[in-house]
């Protein structure tokens, strides 16, 4: 039981051998206000395959003196509809804070789903059979998420604050092989004169 938990975080280390750095910004709607927010944030993910995403980010608005009004985590899962090109990626938030908005003079607590599409600008091929020790990609992000803030425990106001936003940005990931073992190295051709030594 106790070799178990290490067991389990080596297959994690194996599945999310990608870790990037994202700022998107764009418009959000919220109340009555539309400000337009800052988002900075980070994930992790498998460089190669189709799998889960683990990150966590946080908001602000520009016109606020970019001052943080929101953090959140997520999860989610990654598909690489165009292998090397584009990948799609559902995830559900959790977050604390409050709308960008509205300032609440506790911590809110949100609830919301959010979709983003990542184009490859530059950098590493990962449809391609080869090994990276090491490597690094560009991705334009298109990101829309939509979901609600309750407000603090004890706050006069018991309505839920609806919030979403649009934002565009870029995406700098760092990548790796290693921890996938040989799952990206290039195979060699087995030749008929090997076969015949192997005999």
């Amino acid at each position: 039981m106790k070799g178990a938990l290490p067991m389990r975080l080596l297959a994690l280390a194996a599945a999310l051998t990608g870790c990037g750095l994202q700022a998107t910004t764009g418009p959000t709607w919220a109340n009555e206000r539309h400000p337009v927010a800052l988002v900075f944030g980070g994930t992790l993910q498998s460089h190669r395959f189709n799998g889960p995403t683990f990150g966590g980010r946080v908001g602000m608005a520009v016109d606020d003196g970019l001052i943080p009004r929101q953090g959140f985590v997520h999860m989610g899962y990654d598909l690489r509809a165009i292998p090397g090109r584009l990948v799609i990626e559902p995830r559900l938030d959790l977050g604390l804070g409050g709308p960008i908005a509205r300032a609440y003079s506790g911590v809110g607590a949100y609830l919301g789903g959010a979709a983003s599409g990542r184009v490859r600008l530059w950098g590493v091929d990962d449809s391609k059979t080869e090994f990276n020790i090491i490597g690094s990609h560009l991705d334009l992000v298109l990101a829309a998420r939509g979901g609600a803030w309750a407000p603090p425990e004890g706050s006069s106001s018991t309505r839920l604050d609806w919030e979403a936003s649009v934002e565009l940005g870029v995406r700098v990931a760092i990548i790796s092989d290693v921890p996938s073992g040989p799952a990206g190295r290039v195979q060699a051709p087995v030749t008929p004169a090997a076969e015949e030594g192997g005999e």
